[in-house]
C-alpha cells in the first residue's frame, strides 16, 4: 500500500509485560525499544516536537493522562471546492470524531488515522495519526493535496493497551469539516490461557485464546516482528455488539478480535474454534478478515477495513470444532469472522 504523508513503518510492539517470546535465558533477554515511527515522530511524539503523548502510571489501573494534545494546523486557505474535483468526489477539509471502547468510556491517548482514496493525481494516501484528548475526541487536518476525495476510512487504536485495531469507512454525504456521530470502538483483548515458551522462531506451538480459540502460532511468520514479539491476545466478541462498523448489514456468526495488528507470512498460522455453528462434520463455514496495513491473502491486496473472505474451515470428524489448515490459515492478526 502506498504511503505518501506519514511513514508508516513495522507496528508497534506491546511493552515487555506483554511478551510472547520469552527468554530461554537471562542472557537472551532483550529490551524493548521505544515506539515506531509509524506512529509517532521520530523521538516518540505524535507531531515530532519531543513532548510525549501520554503520562502513564505502570500498575495503577488508573486511565492515561494525555498531555495537552497539539493544536492542529488548518487547512491552508483556498477555494471551498476545487473546480477540478469531480461531482463524485467529495471536498474534506478536516474529519473528527470521538473514540470509546466497548463499554463506552471514552479512549484518551488513542490514535485516529484516516487513509484517503483520491487527491490530486488520484492515489491512496494515510495521514499521520493523531492523538485523542482526555475526552476521546479527535480531529484529523486534511492538507489541500487529498482533500478531494472519493473514500475514506479511519484506522482506530490505542499503541501498547490491550485494545484492539479497528477500521471504519468514513460517510462522504457531507464536505468540508465532517463530525463523525458513530466512530467505532475499540474492544478490549484478553491475554491467551497458555503461554508457551518459543525458543524456536520456526517452531509451531498451540496457544488457547478467548472464547476456545486455538492458534499454532509460528513466530517466525511475523513478518512486522522485530526483536522481542509481542504477546498474541484476542477476544471472542459478540458480532450484534454497538461499535463493529466495518461489519455493515452481514455480521458473521462468529467474531474475534486479535492484537497487535500485523501480516503473517506463508499460509498463514492454522487455528481451530468450537463449532458454535452446529454444523456437521465435514461441512465447511466461511472465513472472513478484515483488511488493514499492508494486508494480503496470497497475491491479493486487501483495502483497509474491507471485510473480506478469505477462505474456509472444515467441522471436525467428531463435529466438535472448525478447523482451519493450509492455505485456510489465518493471514492477518486484525479481526476473523465466521458464518455459515
Amino acid at each position: 500500500m502506498p504511503v505518501e504523508i506519514a511513514s508508516l513503518s513495522s507496528l508497534r510492539l506491546l511493552p515487555s509485560l506483554l511478551l510472547l517470546l520469552a527468554a530461554c535465558s537471562a542472557e537472551e533477554t532483550k529490551t524493548n525499544e521505544a515506539d515506531a515511527a509509524s506512529d509517532s515522530g521520530a523521538d516518540g511524539s505524535a507531531d515530532g516536537s519531543g513532548a510525549p503523548d501520554c503520562i502513564t502510571f505502570e500498575g495503577s489501573g488508573e486511565p492515561p493522562v494525555c498531555a495537552e494534545p497539539a493544536t492542529a494546523a488548518p487547512p491552508a486557505a483556498g477555494p471551498a471546492r476545487d473546480p477540478s474535483c469531480g461531482v463524485s468526489s467529495k471536498w474534506v477539509t478536516s474529519i473528527s470524531g470521538t473514540i470509546l471502547d466497548d463499554a463506552g468510556a471514552p479512549v484518551p491517548c488513542a490514535k485516529a488515522q484516516v487513509c484517503v482514496r483520491g487527491g490530486k493525481p488520484a492515489r491512496l494516501t494515510c495521514l499521520r495519526p493523531v492523538t485523542t484528548a482526555q475526552d476521546g475526541t479527535f480531529t484529523i487536518p486534511v492538507g489541500t493535496e487529498v482533500q478531494c476525495m472519493s473514500s475514506a476510512t479511519l484506522r482506530l487504536f490505542a499503541p501498547g493497551r490491550p485494545l484492539a485495531t479497528t477500521y471504519c469507512g468514513v460517510d462522504l454525504a457531507a464536505e468540508g469539516d465532517i463530525t463523525l456521530a458513530d466512530t467505532g470502538r475499540l474492544f478490549r483483548l484478553r491475554a491467551p490461557v497458555n503461554a508457551p515458551d518459543f525458543c524456536d522462531e520456526t517452531e509451531a506451538q498451540s496457544v488457547s485464546l478467548d472464547g476456545g480459540l486455538t492458534v499454532e502460532v509460528q513466530p517466525s511468520l511475523l513478518s512486522d516482528a522485530t526483536g522481542d514479539l509481542p504477546q498474541l491476545l484476542a477476544a471472542k466478541v459478540d458480532p450484534s455488539a454497538e461499535g463493529l462498523c466495518f461489519l455493515g448489514a452481514d455480521a458473521p456468526a462468529m467474531l474475534y478480535a486479535f492484537g497487535p495488528e500485523t501480516d503473517v507470512a506463508g499460509d498463514g498460522f492454522r487455528f481451530s474454534m468450537p463449532n458454535d455453528l452446529g454444523l456437521t462434520a465435514g461441512a465447511t463455514a466461511n472465513l472472513f478478515i478484515l483488511g488493514g496495513l499492508s494486508t494480503t491473502v496470497g497475491t491479493e491486496s486487501i483495502e483497509e477495513g474491507e471485510w473480506h473472505l478469505y477462505g474456509q474451515g472444515t467441522v471436525s470428524a467428531d463435529g466438535s470444532r472448525i478447523l482451519a489448515e493450509g492455505v485456510n490459515g489465518l493471514p492477518y492478526l486484525s479481526w476473523l469472522g465466521v458464518a455459515p
